[in-house]
């Protein structure tokens, strides 16, 4: 049975990696998350172009935000680096999507036609099975991954919230 420590890292590895990990994985699914429920109210409420915007806003605005406030107080440059995972992961779904191409699935559209629809556009010029999911499984997580990532930096470039807040003695 694995050691751990006060936060819950495996005895060994730093506290730096692990508080990363966990930066990285509430960057990426959190947002996500409440994206598809708030989208579940939206459908119901907002007209199609206002919904589609608001869609698109959300995740951005959710990962800032989980970026932004848990970072003014803690510090810590960790959190500032979450959209090098999330941009690999989308790296990761555009390859296999490229990788598994086949054009008699993708209704006449070319590789980077679909990987445009599949993973941005999310059209329905070059609609396959994989166009919402892509989104959703890779698009959204490296969106709010980038967008987690410019609230930490800010949070770090103003400095702590208050002069009573004393920085960790990691963050630099």
């Amino acid at each position: 049975m694995r050691r751990t420590d006060a936060l819950g890292c495996v005895v060994g590895v730093g506290p730096a990696i692990c508080l990363f990990a966990v930066h990285a994985f509430v960057s990426m699914t959190i947002p996500a998350v409440v994206t598809v429920f708030a989208s579940m109210v939206i459908d119901r409420v907002l007209p199609s172009l206002v919904r589609d915007a608001v869609a698109w806003a959300l995740p951005f605005a959710v990962g800032f935000v989980l970026g932004f406030f848990p970072n003014r107080t803690l510090l810590r440059r960790e959190s500032s680096w979450v959209w090098v995972p999330g941009l690999l992961w989308l790296a990761a779904g555009i390859w296999s999507s490229v990788r598994y191409y086949d054009p008699r699935w993708s209704q006449g559209c070319s590789v980077t036609q679909d990987v445009l629809n599949a993973f941005i556009v999310m059209g329905d010029k070059c609609e396959g099975g994989e166009s919402g999911l892509a989104g959703l499984f890779f698009t959204m997580p490296a969106f709010s991954s980038i967008a987690y990532s410019l609230g930490a930096l800010i949070a770090l470039r103003m400095g702590p919230r208050s002069k009573n807040v004393i920085p960790s003695p990691h963050s630099t």
